[in-house]
């Protein structure tokens, strides 16, 4: 069950754009997050939505899988990380 209403929710996040109705919704899909004290040093990640609850976590060449909760911690301060460049796609309805 919760795997058909994932598939769904990925469907119609993910279809051809275009073909539907502006609902004037946006939703978060990928984030380039910096870790470090200043812009002189540090190093970014990037983190890409993959499914459902699931993100990509990608730090050089190593790609993990990490839970939206994860996502949710990327506002920065210290040393984690914070996230400097987010990437929204436009939600749509189909027309009827």
């Amino acid at each position: 069950m919760k795997q058909d209403i994932i598939k769904a929710e990925d469907e119609k996040l993910y279809r051809p754009h275009g073909q539907g109705l502006d609902t004037g919704a946006y939703q978060l899909v990928g984030i380039v997050t910096h870790k470090g004290r200043s812009a002189e040093g540090g190093h970014y990640i990037g983190w890409a939505h993959a499914s459902g609850d699931d993100w990509f976590k990608c730090d050089d060449d190593i790609v993990t899988v990490v839970k939206t909760e994860d996502i949710m911690l990327l506002k920065g301060g210290g040393d984690r990380d914070t996230a400097y460049l987010n990437l929204y796609r436009k939600l749509e309805v189909m027309k009827k």
